[in-house]
Order: structure tokens, then sequence, then C-alpha cells
């Protein structure tokens, strides 16, 4: 048996509602705190089907806000009566779902790779590339120190980044 993802293991679920906040039992697992095995692949399936999602609707909304005939992400957002975070969310939701009917036609091994790919900390992604794409990469990314970038061998070390 594995630790239900919904509750972490509790039994139950704690959620704001109307700004108060509601205990209730995890249904998921049904209050015992564990899932099958089988329904936590599909709860780990559904998570890389979300972190694809999240990142199809990132790129469409930078599409959106970039194209200079368009309208913008905004307007798409206030067209349909929503907030921008909310209509963000409610596409990712809408996608991740369609994801995940793709991600169950693949191979087991397929979709091992990608379980994998997701549940790896970004750090350790960051590690796996040779000197001068972390470079690159560390000159996006915002400081950590108020505005003074750290110099790249105490953020990676000094020997050469394994690929």
């Amino acid at each position: 048996m594995a630790v239900c993802s919904r509750c972490n293991g509790e039994g139950y679920e704690t959620y704001d509602e109307d700004g108060r906040m509601v205990r209730d039992a995890c249904y998921h697992c049904g209050t015992s705190g564990q899932v099958d095995e089988e329904t936590d692949w599909h709860d780990r399936l559904m998570r890389v089907a979300s972190t694809l999602a999240y990142h199809q609707e990132s790129e469409y909304r930078k599409a959106c806000d970039s194209d200079p005939e368009g309208d913008g992400y905004d307007l798409h957002a206030a067209e349909n009566m929503m907030r921008t975070s909310d209509y963000f969310m409610a596409r990712v939701y809408e996608r991740q779902y369609e994801i995940a009917e793709e991600l169950s036609k693949l191979d087991q091994t397929m979709q091992e790779v990608l379980v994998a790919w997701n549940e790896q900390p970004q750090e350790s992604l960051l590690s796996r590339f040779n000197r001068s794409v972390a470079e690159e990469i560390r000159a996006k990314l915002p400081s950590p120190n108020g505005g003074v970038q750290a110099d790249t061998n105490t953020i990676f070390g000094d020997d050469d980044i394994p690929f």
C-alpha cells in the first residue's frame, strides 16, 4: 500500500471554504491514509499530466501576450468573466485530463520515464547540464541574494558538471 497523495496519509483533508478551515474525510483513500499501488500509479501519472498542462498553458499565455495583433491572455480571461489566475488554472485543469488520456496510451516504460522525470527535484536536473549551459540558466534565474549573482563555482562546484 502507498501513502495517499491527497491527504498525505492522514485520512482527512483540510481546506479553506468561505474563509473558514474545514476538515473532511479523504474520499480518495476512504480515511485510511493509504491507497493501492494501481491508484498510486494513476495519481503519479496525473501529476505528470498536470505538470505538462501547466507548461502548455504557460506557453500559450506567452504566445497570446506576445502577439502584437492579438488580444492578450488577460482579455481572454475577462471575456470568460474570470480573473486571469482563475482562468489559467481552469485551462490547466481542462488540459490535464486530455494529456492524461494520451499518457494512458503510452507503453509502461515511457510512463515510468515521465513519472521519474516529473518526480525528480529541480536542483538535480540543473546539475546534469555542462558548465556553459548551467551558466546560461543561472544568468536567467533571479538572484537569491538581493541582486548580486553568486559565482557559478559556489553553486555548481569546481568540478565539471556531469551530463
